[in-house]
């Protein structure tokens, strides 16, 4: 072929060959909104208002997924619990969870046995169920015998800060160093160290009053190094705002505040109220809202219908429910996506939530689990992901000053209309645009772009494979095909062929790879097509 500039390029007399390109599997969803709005589902009100039949009609229920959560444990004879157990420590007995051993040293309604039930109640026709209904559960209860803890739970104010403090460092570390061991990809804590209920309470009341980091490490030396040890263990940590009316989250959800190195892995949550208000209670966003979402916690009736650990269940208001909705959320996002990380959860979670207004009241909004499953809506810095040899899709529209960063074996497609303003760098694996995309596209040597959607700009010195099968990709500004690079072409049994639509100049370098057939000799294939013409040539 020569050097020749022209506007359609042209591949004739070739050869028949017959390798085809891996396609991107999807899963049509199997059952409607309305099919998963049993009566079960209905009993708790937090399901629908984080739009949670969405999740499960795209096939999503937290299988496969574990959530960890310290608390004051689980009841684990409780039959919303059968086979939803997958360890887990009481230090209250010294003895181990499993399926059907354990109990909740908090009676006789039991605390934690109400927070493991809106993360993961069974699924089974009785009573209610949970957000993530087929996760399994790893309950860690804390040692409740120290008779000045009393700090756990959001309960009221001991007259002893300090001791009380003290006492809460000792117990929620110990709780938080032994879930650290388990890599588990959540952990829930619905727990408050700060108790200012009334004016005569003494600070610190909310994150910000501890003055500096150095404060903090005063008051909670031990929950500090313990958070840096679950941040290390790649853990996503869900933390209740608290119960005290404050205009900032307790010290253990808005932790980054004094710490930033924690950010990436944190989530804080407020709570709603039935009609979608902020509850009464509740401690605003304020300094966390750049990590803190809203979620149903219930206000004084009817509350959020949950597990008795004595038996059948009972309605809670606090955010100490709001926060397990986060984390069976956090759960069925996990199982969407099994290769992301805390910081590509609490991403995806905070950028598709609903907008409520004021962020230092709501943060990013009411978690949309819904749309979750579903991809991130936005990237606020690079989203740099390893697919790890799945294939997945994001099919919201993206939006945000950030890029993407696609490494590892797999596929990712993106189907909306993503208006991101960074590059997107394809260094592993298949990025498949099937909708369209405003961000320049720079494919690495092992990496491979496809799809039959429409891309602003392509500097490419891996592979350009167009389409999903035989498809026509759309390159809006230039394409320049470096040395070295490869494009892919596969011709269908009816003699179609892949394109390649160029808004402005294509220039060619590197190799042509016959990539599925059959091709047919003296046929020519226009597979180019540039409207502004096509420089140099393939080997």
């Amino acid at each position: 072929m020569s050097n020749k500039t022209r506007s359609t390029y042209v591949l004739v007399q070739m050869a028949m060959l017959t390798l085809a390109l891996p396609g991107i599997a999807y899963a049509e969803p199997d059952s409607t909104l309305e099919q998963w709005r049993s009566k079960e589902y209905k009993r708790q009100s937090g399901l629908d208002m984080v739009n949670a039949a969405k999740a499960y009609s795209l096939g999503f229920t937290g299988k496969g997924v574990t959530v960890g959560y310290l608390d004051s444990g689980i009841e684990a004879k409780h039959p919303e619990f059968a086979g939803a157990i997958a360890g887990g420590f009481d230090f209250n007995t010294n003895t181990a969870y499993a399926n059907g051993q354990g109990i909740d040293s908090d009676p006789p309604s039991g605390h934690g046995s109400h927070v493991a039930g809106i993360i993961g109640a069974r699924r089974d026709g009785v009573g209610m169920h949970g957000v993530a209904f087929n996760s399994q559960l790893f309950a860690v209860a804390y040692d409740g015998t120290d008779e000045d803890d009393d700090m756990l739970g959001n309960d009221p104010y001991e007259p002893d800060p300090r001791e009380a403090a003290a006492a809460f460092d000792r117990v929620a570390s110990q709780g938080w160093n032994y879930l650290a061991q388990f890599k588990l990809p959540i952990i829930n804590s619905s727990l408050g160290v700060n108790g200012c209920n009334d004016v005569s309470s003494p600070p610190p009341c909310n994150v910000v009053d501890y003055g500096s980091p150095e404060g903090v490490l005063d008051w909670q030396p031990l929950a500090i190094n313990a958070f840096h040890n679950s941040v290390a263990a790649g853990s996503l940590m869900v933390f209740a705002t608290g119960n005290e009316s404050q205009d900032h989250p307790d010290l253990l959800a808005g932790s980054p505040y004094w710490f930033p190195e924690l950010k990436d892995n944190w989530l804080a949550v407020t709570a709603l109220a039935e009609d979608g208000s902020l509850a009464s209670y509740a401690n605003k966003c304020g300094v966390a809202a750049e990590w803190c979402l809203a979620a149903p916690g219930g206000d004084d009736k009817p509350g959020i219908n949950s597990v008795n650990s004595s038996g059948g269940y009972i309605a809670f208001s606090g955010t100490s429910m709001a926060a397990p909705h986060v984390a069976g959320g956090a759960a069925l996002v996990k199982e969407a996506f099994p290769y992301f990380t805390a910081y590509h959860l609490q991403q995806t979670l905070l950028t598709t939530a609903t907008d409520m207004g004021d962020p230092s009241t709501y943060g990013w909004g009411l978690m949309n689990v819904g749309k979750a499953v579903q991809g991130p809506a936005q990237f606020t810095r690079l989203f740099d992901v390893d697919t790890l040899g799945y294939n997945s899709t994001f099919a919201n529209d993206i939006k945000g000053t950030g890029g993407l960063h696609k490494r590892g074996a797999g596929s990712l497609e993106l189907t909306g209309n993503n208006s991101y303003t960074g590059d997107t760098t394809v260094s592993g694996g298949r990025l498949a645009v099937n909708g369209t995309l405003a961000s320049a596209v720079i494919v690495e040597r092992e990496g491979t772009l496809g799809g039959a959607g429409t891309v602003a700009q392509v500097d490419n010195y891996g592979t350009l494979a167009p389409g999903n099968s035989v498809g026509t990709l759309t390159v809006s500004g230039d394409y320049t095909a470096h040395a070295g690079s490869i494009h892919e072409l596969e011709v269908g049994p009816a003699g179609a062929n892949d394109r390649l639509v160029v808004g402005g100049a294509a220039h060619i370098d590197g190799t042509l790879k016959l990539a599925g057939g059959p091709f047919r000799q003296n046929v020519a294939y226009s597979f180019v097509d540039a409207a502004q013409g096509v420089t140099g040539k393939y080997s």
